[in-house]
């Protein structure tokens, strides 16, 4: 591997490292980024190769894979050397599966108060909101309009609806899915209005399955 020509053993690499959806196995017998995660234990420069390509695509199915994500994004906040990576740079997919959306881990407490969901929301709406493609079950919608209302927040001209400022998301494709006993859109109730209408105006892509 060491004589291969660096592009070759980059194009091997990348292959090796690209999670694969379209397996026959259940994910919860064979984790999809089990071949990128297995190379990114070999070393620190293998690690920093690999991880663009593992996080093009992030599928978190379940609640506790959302909250080990944005704790993920935790550990990457106290990272200054090699280990560190941008996350919002590198992934461009992400699907949420359903009841992704209370980022506190006692569920008692108020995803709109606790300090520790601010943060957490902090991390993560960068990251959600740059992936030009994105796919959450309806019970997950919240997490999304949480993002929106952060950013709209620590955007004041996103209030003034300013036409000539480029919005705070890179989102082009949201796919929703799933069923749901109330209005599809009811957890945008409470976010801000003029970030809802210049996110929904922003999309060249909206399906619901």
């Amino acid at each position: 591997f060491s004589d291969l020509p660096t592009e070759i053993a980059l194009l091997i690499l990348e292959e090796a490292a690209r999670p694969t959806f379209s397996q026959c196995d259940k994910y919860s017998d064979r984790n999809p980024y089990s071949s990128a995660l297995a190379l990114c234990r070999v070393s620190r420069k293998l690690r920093h190769a690999v991880l663009p390509y593992m996080l093009d695509t992030i599928l978190l199915p379940q609640l506790r894979n959302v909250r080990a994500f944005v704790n993920a994004l935790h550990i990457q906040k106290k990272y200054t050397d090699d280990l560190s990576i941008d996350y919002a740079s590198v992934v461009r997919k992400i699907w949420i599966g359903e009841h992704g959306g209370n980022l506190a881990e006692n569920p008692l407490l108020n995803a709109y108060r606790a300090p520790e969901c601010e943060l957490s929301l902090s991390l993560l709406a960068p990251v959600l909101l740059a992936a030009p493609s994105l796919a959450l079950d309806w019970t997950s919608l919240i997490l999304l309009s949480d993002c929106l209302e952060h950013v709209c927040k620590s955007r004041p001209d996103m209030t003034l609806a300013s036409e000539y400022s480029p919005p705070p998301w890179e989102t082009r494709s949201l796919t929703l899915s799933g069923t749901s006993a109330r209005a599809p859109w009811w957890p945008f109730t409470t976010t801000t209005t003029q970030g809802l209408t210049a996110f929904l105006a922003s999309l060249c892509h909206l399906t619901y399955l």
